[in-house]
């Protein structure tokens, strides 16, 4: 998703996934 972290914070990139995913699943959930 971010570039500038590719391979270099791999916990933050998780939390970075782990935070898309709830958006995505919020959005989800709005729309229904």
């Amino acid at each position: 998703m971010i570039p500038l972290l590719t391979g270099r914070n791999s916990s933050f990139q998780r939390t970075e996934l782990r935070l898309v995913s709830i958006i995505i699943k919020l959005n989800h959930g709005q729309k229904n």
